[in-house]
């Protein structure tokens, strides 16, 4: 380790403040992929009779960049390929019924593509109206494709493991049912950090040596890592993609 750390410095004084992409981006809610699941690849349909909603809550104030899902294409015959509505929509707010809200927050659309039969791929889509998500809230995201008929239509595929809150529409009614306990569906959603500087691990409106510092105490840090021992990207560990984002904003403020 104390090598490692002599390196590290070593590309800070190289480097200084490098520019990364998207380097306030960071991971808000990630689910695992949807392999390796003891019954194989699972999803859900999403078509004319069924849309699919899953719930989550953050833990700050994030503005939406992107949502990534990972979806399926039933129909590998080509037939047919109806387009895939995602939304995110604010919760209900009725406490004894969890279901998608009325308000759509943002809205995006896309086609999954021959993929072949449970062979889901990851759409990463980039947000349109980048709405800004409030701490402790909860939000629905939702996928629709009323034009899709069944068995020809596009999947979203499950997590393998995991669960989540999940809400579907009657298939009759077409109405949201009451959410509860499922598989989640598998996804990715990033947003940028508002309201502070990302790399200021100790909160005192400046990235400085003092953050650098305690990134660099717990570098190498594979699980369980929180954005106060400098996980930047919210991903549970410690590594070179956490260093180049603190690096990227090293010396600014919370004034500049």
């Amino acid at each position: 380790m104390k090598n490692t750390r002599l390196w590290i410095r070593t590309i800070v004084l190289l480097c200084g403040a490098m520019a990364v992409a998207n380097a306030q981006a960071r991971i808000i809610f990630e689910t695992d992929d949807p392999f390796g699941g003891f019954l194989g690849v699972n999803g859900f349909d999403v078509f004319q009779n069924q849309s699919v909603g899953q719930r989550i809550t953050v833990d700050a104030d994030y503005q939406l960049t992107s949502v990534s899902v990972w979806f399926w294409n039933n129909d590998d015959a080509g037939r047919t390929d109806a387009p895939v509505t995602l939304t995110v929509r604010t919760d209900s707010g009725d406490p004894n019924c969890t279901t998608p809200g009325g308000t759509i927050l943002d809205t995006m659309v896309f086609q999954v593509g021959q993929t072949g039969f449970a062979n889901p791929i990851l759409i990463t889509l980039a947000s349109v109206n980048a709405p800004v998500l409030q701490k402790g809230q909860s939000y629905w995201i939702v996928a629709e494709s009323p034009d899709a008929p069944p068995a020809l239509d596009p999947v979203w595929a499950t997590a393998s493991p995991g669960s989540g809150v999940m809400a579907f529409t009657d298939f009759n009614t077409g109405l949201w049912q009451c959410g509860g306990l499922s598989g989640n569906t598998a996804m990715i959603i990033e947003g940028a950090l508002v309201g502070g500087i990302t790399g200021d691990l100790n909160n005192d409106c400046v990235v400085d040596l003092a953050d650098l510092s305690v990134q660099l105490g717990n570098f190498g840090t594979a699980v369980g890592a929180t954005p106060e021992m400098g996980d930047v990207d919210g991903d549970g560990d410690v590594d070179l993609s956490d260093l180049s984002q603190l690096l990227a904003n090293f010396g600014e403020m919370c004034d500049s």
